[in-house]
């Protein structure tokens, strides 16, 4: 898409760049803010991921030369990984200088993460379950583990109770 045209779709759609804005976004002359962002996102027809994450299979500092995104000047992060991530998978999985995770999230962190980060899923609740459910659970199991509960023990306890509230199965 030329700058015109995109610069004419942002137009149409209520948001207008001129043409030499966008020329400035793309020679990284002019920030975009998430307003912006959106806005050409909705004008290109991907979503904001696609304009923001690389498509490459690894991240590092010398591929900040090319528009890639790093973390931050100690971390890094695989593509795939950043993707997960901002699909509300996983959490972000960051990774040192020689590529070794720096931490790795447990089941509970990526059940907690999922519901905290895809809504979508659980508008309307989880089989039968209503959304407001999620928010006192995951509140629950969150307060646990900071209290240092480990996962293990967090599943006995939600198994015995489980058990213990529904005898008869």
């Amino acid at each position: 898409m030329s700058t015109y045209d995109l610069s004419r779709r942002l137009g149409e759609l209520g948001w207008p760049v001129q043409q030499t804005g966008i020329t400035r976004i793309e020679n990284f002359g002019r920030r975009v803010d998430v307003d912006d962002l959106l806005a050409i996102a909705v004008a290109v027809g991907c979503s904001p991921n696609r304009l923001i994450l690389p498509a490459g299979q690894a991240v590092s500092r010398e591929d900040v030369q090319h528009g890639h995104y790093v973390v931050t000047e100690q971390t890094r992060a695989d593509t795939a990984d950043m993707w997960r991530w901002a699909a509300g998978e996983r959490p972000l999985i960051l990774r040192d200088e020689d590529w070794k995770p720096l931490s790795e999230p447990t089941g509970v962190d990526e059940a907690l993460f999922q519901v905290a980060n895809q809504p979508h899923h659980y508008i309307d609740g989880y089989d039968g379950m209503p959304a407001s459910a999620f928010g006192d659970f995951g509140r629950a199991i969150r307060s646990m583990l900071a209290q240092g509960y480990e996962p293990a023990k967090l599943r006995e306890f939600f198994d015995r109770g489980i058990t213990a509230a529904w005898p008869g199965k």
